[in-house]
């Protein structure tokens, strides 16, 4: 079981603008995951199909979430559910990645489907590969752009993060090292009624991409509806 958190501190006091923060800390096999961010006593996260923790070779401490061949996690957008800033640790097996093949990490879709984004993991070569955000915008009725960082070794431990600077540009980054950039005006996405998903597969008719079920692992998941890195070249990735 995971222990109910407090939540970070930014300069001595709770960091309001975490809007999701998931440690991914328990015993094997445990399938009670909690939120630590300041909204955990507000929201209630549903764990669906084999979706559990696993302390077998864990990106973290003691443990880390596999949501499994057939699991997702669920977040209500409960206390302002809004991604300006998305990172997580990731790590996989080449047998757990298919070549060239987009696995489904996060979507999240507002309510009546107005706009919504979709991050996904690809290997394309040995052990490296991409991980991809694509996103649509209801301005122009279809799929808008998309911004992908490469990851030389799915194999170890990455971190990754997305974070949409107050410009408007949305950069990302593996490891701390800013690798790309996009001056579309992402729009952060889940301004009301859009519950998160972590793991699963699925078409997003939106987006008119799909993703299949992803099998590694994923660690230290944390959404902030505030940029956190403000378009810095380089940044020390916290757990």
């Amino acid at each position: 079981m995971i222990a109910p958190g407090v939540g970070l501190a930014v300069r001595g006091r709770p960091d309001v603008e975490l809007s999701l923060y998931l440690r991914c800390e328990g015993d094997n096999d445990s399938t009670t995951i909690l939120d630590d961010s300041m909204a955990r006593t507000l929201r209630s996260i549903t764990v669906t199909g084999d979706a559990k923790l696993s302390t077998v070779d864990p990106i973290g401490q003691t443990s880390s979430l596999v949501v499994g061949t057939s699991g997702s996690l669920i977040v209500p957008n409960v206390s302002n559910l809004t991604v300006r800033n998305l990172e997580f640790r990731i790590k996989a097996s080449t047998t757990e990645m298919v070549l060239n093949t987009p696995y489904l990490l996060f979507r999240q879709t507002t309510t009546g489907g107005s706009t919504s984004f979709m991050v996904t993991a690809t290997r394309t070569s040995g052990n490296s590969g991409s991980i991809t955000i694509l996103w649509y915008r209801p301005i122009f009725s279809y799929f808008n752009t998309q911004m992908g960082v490469n990851i030389p070794d799915f194999t170890i431990s990455n971190h990754v993060a997305f974070d949409h600077y107050s410009n408007g540009v949305l950069f990302g980054y593996v490891n701390g090292l800013r690798q790309s950039a996009n001056n579309y005006q992402f729009n952060g996405v889940a301004g009301v009624g859009g519950s998160l998903t972590i793991g699963g597969s699925g078409f997003d008719l939106n987006i008119g991409a799909s993703g299949s079920q992803f099998r590694g692992k994923l660690d230290n998941i944390r959404t902030s509806n505030i940029s956190r890195r403000d378009g810095t070249n380089s940044f020390v990735p916290s757990e």
